[in-house]
């Protein structure tokens, strides 16, 4: 087994911004030397936990109020639940992070992932995206980003070695954490088959208890403890191996990085439901006696005959535009914290933003089209609100009377609700 470790120096981060953000010149050595490379351990980070066990834990109970199946994955005993199974496993109202982890892996081993923790817990989101800031601006605004938190009492991954369409920095919350990864080609020049489903790829005879471990030797092992970030490129072999008596927590920042043909995917269905096309009711009529060559569904055909000059016009360019500058300005994350309350906490006041985070405007006519932390809206346009932004993303405090400036208040009670805004008495 071979070992890649980094233990770097604490540098103090900015003044003005110390808690989540890596010391200068963090993120130009992670990009020459690892990003889409080689994976690494690195320790001294940040000061602090990016967060705490507790406050994880808070986010594994939001994910459980909801009822959407696709948001979780428990397996218990390396199966993996149903739905319905799964369930169960929900926190009880009274129960803390220890007693939880205990009672549902008692005699049994358990995994589990939450997806889209940074909408679970928002502020997993605003310390995370802010643990990203100064890696875009280096990489590019990713096709997706998303949270995940894995927990449980487990020996291996479930599903054995496997890679992914995300390149991972993972922070070790709770525990420790050892992760073996191999390059992206050593399963294949071994003759070992793989399969692929959902963008996830996995040797099939590794799922097998035992087989995989005279692979094991062979690993680059990432070893974590509270605190420490590890990293692994998307196109990189990865399992898990722990102590079956502990509960490590890990929440990875997942990166994803896809084919050009997927990600044009992903932007142009998105871009076509922003168009409002309509419904589509069936793929229109089938002759069951099909002799030669069959027919493309005609309606469909149709439409997609529209897309080549279609994709060429100033109505695409301004929906995708308008779907980057969105995406950008929630720092690469598909899914965001939804909007809170609007209500500000007085009528005079302070406010500022965070510059990293810079709001996107545009003037139309009378209409004034603002970005902020991956939401949008419409204000009527003004000098007044233009002069405010641009304040605002130079870094100024400034200082408001809604009394006589009522006509910030839409632009503040917007930058309130996306969680843009800071406001002092």
């Amino acid at each position: 087994m071979t070992t890649a470790l980094e233990s770097l120096p604490r540098v103090s981060a900015p003044v003005e911004h110390p808690r989540y953000t890596p010391a200068s010149g963090f993120w130009e050595h992670f990009v020459q030397e690892y990003w889409m490379k080689k994976p690494g351990v690195f320790r001294n980070v940040l000061p602090d936990l990016i967060a705490t066990p507790e406050e994880a834990f808070e986010g594994i109970r939001a994910s459980w109020k909801r009822q959407e199946t696709d948001i979780r994955s428990v397996y218990v005993n390396g199966r993996r639940l149903t739905p319905a199974e799964a369930f169960t496993f929900q926190p009880r109202a009274e129960e803390t992070l220890e007693p939880y982890l205990s009672r549902i892996t008692t005699d049994q081993e358990v995994t589990f992932v939450i997806y889209g923790m940074q909408v679970h817990n928002p502020d997993l989101w605003i310390r995370s995206r802010e643990f990203l800031s100064g890696l875009l601006p280096l990489i590019g605004v990713p096709i997706d980003v998303e949270l995940e938190l894995f927990s449980g009492k487990y020996r291996v991954t479930p599903r054995g070695p496997h890679r992914d369409d995300a390149s991972n920095l993972s922070w070790i919350l709770k525990g420790e954490k050892t992760m073996l990864i191999w390059p992206p080609d050593f399963f294949e020049k071994r003759g070992v088959p793989t399969a692929t489903q959902r963008g996830q790829t996995w040797p099939r005879d590794l799922c097998e208890p035992g087989v995989v471990e005279k692979y094991r030797d062979e690993a680059i092992v990432l070893h974590g403890k509270p605190g420490d970030l590890l990293y692994w490129p998307y196109n990189h072999w990865h399992m898990a191996v722990a102590d079956k008596q502990d509960a490590p927590i890990m929440l990875n920042t997942c990166l994803y990085n896809r084919q050009t043909a997927d990600a044009l995917g992903v932007v142009l269905l998105g871009m076509l439901r922003q168009m409002d096309l309509g419904r589509i009711d069936n793929f229109g009529k089938f002759d069951p006696a099909v002799g030669g060559r069959s027919r493309a569904p005609e309606n469909i055909v149709s439409t997609l005959a529209n897309l080549g000059g279609l994709c060429a016009s100033d109505q695409m360019k301004e929906i995708l535009a308008e779907r980057f500058v969105r995406h950008a300005s929630a720092s690469g994350f598909s899914e965001v914290p939804p909007k809170v309350s609007k209500a500000l906490p007085g009528e005079v006041g302070t406010v500022r933003i965070d510059p990293r985070f810079p709001i996107h405007w545009r003037e139309s006519g009378g209409e004034l089209r603002v970005w902020s932390n991956g939401h949008a809206s419409t204000l009527p346009n003004s000098p007044q609100l233009v002069s405010l932004i641009s304040r605002l993303n130079e870094g100024a405090a400034v200082k408001v009377n809604l009394g006589q400036e009522a006509g910030l208040r839409s632009l503040l009670e917007e930058l309130q609700a996306t969680r843009a805004l800071t406001w002092s008495a």
